[in-house]
């Protein structure tokens, strides 16, 4: 699986499953905050913004985004 993330507010979702990446789905992020950092665990992406935000997004849509921590302070979230 490949997950990015652009200048769009959204997370783009591939998947290599017959050897090439092929589109899957995109995710808007609904704060409208650049996506920094990103990783990936359980069919739960966990997503690090440069608004300091840390939120999940579920990869099917499911459930909906949560916001885990917000940042008190100017800064981003570039490692998580």
């Amino acid at each position: 699986m490949l997950i990015s993330t652009g200048k769009d507010f959204k997370i783009t979702i591939h998947t290599s499953d017959k050897g090439t990446f092929e589109y899957v789905r995109q995710i808007a992020l609904e704060n409208k905050s650049y996506a920094q950092s990103i990783d990936y665990l359980d069919g739960v992406i966990l997503v690090g913004q440069d608004s300091g935000r840390v939120i999940t997004c579920d990869v099917n849509g499911a459930e909906p985004q949560k916001i885990h921590m917000v940042s008190h302070s100017d800064g981003e979230s570039w490692g998580l």
